[in-house]
């Protein structure tokens, strides 16, 4: 079976939320989601509108983990915010208590590729690349057999939200 996909185009940071928000109504947990991007792709924008469609205006209290390696956002079910940009190591993720928040919520984890086994841990594996100035390419892949299906219901609500800013460019379900 091949890799079932999706790839939007996204202009704006209403749009960037709103490509968020739409999946964000549609998660249940557990789940893992890794989302790689270039600094400014608009990762943590992604994530607000994330967070805001799993509980409307929880949103506003979104923000770079950077520092804090992991924001976790009180939420129904919680949101655990990982950037995984100053990790090196799995000693490091069983430090800021990775493993134990697993099957506790959603987890959507910036930097990925930093400690090499995370991306196995996937179900979803998002993407973010900078187009332009104003806009994004996303793409996603469904990594597991629950995703596939997320990613069909995904897709319809991206297609009924289709404007100007957002348009669903390719997907292979």
């Amino acid at each position: 079976m091949s890799a079932q996909t999706l790839q939007v185009h996204i202009r704006g940071e209403e749009a960037t939320e709103l490509v968020g928000a739409l999946l964000g109504e549609l998660l249940r947990t557990p789940i893992v989601l890794t989302l790689e991007g270039a600094l400014g792709a608009g990762k943590t924008t992604f994530t607000r509108g994330l967070v805001d469609g799993i509980q409307p205006g929880e949103g506003d209290y979104v923000s770079s983990p950077t520092y804090a390696v992991c924001n976790i956002y009180d939420t129904d079910p919680p949101v655990f915010h990982y950037d995984l940009y100053r990790l090196e190591s799995e000693d490091d993720l069983e430090s800021v208590g990775f493993y134990d928040s697993l099957t506790q919520g959603i987890l959507i984890i910036e930097w990925p590729q930093k400690v090499a086994s995370v991306r196995q841990r996937a179900d979803l594996a998002l993407s973010m690349m900078v187009h332009d100035a104003d806009s994004r390419m996303l793409h996603a892949e469904a990594v597991t057999p629950q995703t596939q299906h997320l990613l069909y219901q995904w897709r319809d609500a991206l297609n009924a939200a289709v404007s100007d800013d957002l348009t669903l460019c390719d997907a292979t379900l």
